[in-house]
């Protein structure tokens, strides 16, 4: 499921008819997208879902050399998932983000392949 908003994009995950997990994206760029926020049910996790969430998003917006996101400095999983996912720590922020509790990552270029 797709949905499409001049300020944001909501993908859901669908399994046996039940949403398990989603993702909202900002295009800011032609391209550059920023992860606004990301989850998968945590019975879910570790089954690929997230992966291909974030993958999708080069399938919405095929010129996307860049991803962005914000993650809680405490959420070690969530950083190494993203560092699995080709993302590393950069100076990367976003408004009301305090840096002593969140920390800005960034996709190397060729990680997001569709």
């Amino acid at each position: 499921m797709v949905k499409k908003d001049k300020k944001f994009n909501v993908v859901a995950a669908i399994k046996n008819e039940k949403v398990v997990g989603g993702i909202i994206f900002t295009r800011k760029k032609p391209d550059f997208v920023y992860i606004d926020l990301i989850g998968v049910s945590p019975e879910f996790w570790g089954k690929g879902i997230g992966t291909k969430l974030i993958k999708n998003i080069k399938k919405f917006f095929p010129k996307t050399k860049k991803l962005a996101l914000v993650v809680r400095r405490a959420n070690l999983p969530a950083i190494l998932f993203y560092e699995k996912l080709g993302f590393e720590i950069t100076d990367f922020t976003q408004p009301g983000y305090s840096r002593t509790h969140f920390v800005g990552m960034e996709n190397k270029p060729t990680t997001i392949q569709a």
